[in-house]
């Protein structure tokens, strides 16, 4: 999309190696920013079934991920965040399941891709070309990278969470 590569070309392993670390870097920021929701830290000892929204720190057990929450799935782009024996792992769900955002390989689907591959590759783009200076940048680039962030922060075309008022 920014012209780094013609589009038939394969990029080589130093180039793959950087887009990889631009995709993982876009996913960390969002969840770490606040994209997915704010995570509350639990710190358990032992075995444990994590809740939506939960930064979960283990000293010796597993981490399970809930399928269900009080009869019904878990919301939509909501995170799950584990620190355990293995180090961190990361999860969104992505409306029917939990998708993993971290340890990307070139093998993998991009989490979130199906949600606009266009948007997604834009953020790439834009973000790969601020950080190693190759390709260019387009406002159409820019203007769709801005419409996926903003699509994914306000959870368009999820299903709205009931708010209730109080009242003094």
């Amino acid at each position: 999309m920014a012209a780094v590569l013609d589009r038939d070309e394969d990029p080589s392993a130093a180039e793959m190696r950087d887009g990889l670390t631009v995709l993982q870097s876009l996913y960390d920021g969002w969840l770490h920013g606040g994209m997915f929701g704010r995570l509350t830290d639990v710190y358990e000892p032992g075995d444990y079934e994590a809740g939506e929204g939960e930064r979960v720190y283990i000293e010796d057990g597993t981490v399970t991920l809930p399928t269900e929450i009080d009869d019904r799935k878990p919301r939509d782009l909501v995170a799950i965040e584990v620190f355990d024996d293995d180090g961190r792992k990361a999860w969104v769900w992505d409306r029917t399941a939990w998708v993993r955002i971290d340890s990307l390989t070139e093998n993998d689907d991009a989490p979130l891709a199906a949600r606009g591959m266009n948007g997604l590759a834009a953020c790439v783009a834009v973000n790969y070309v601020e950080e190693f200076g190759e390709g260019t940048i387009t406002q159409s680039m820019v203007r769709q990278c801005g419409q996926f962030k903003a699509a994914l922060s306000y959870k368009f075309g999820s299903e709205r969470e009931v708010s209730v008022g109080t009242w003094f």
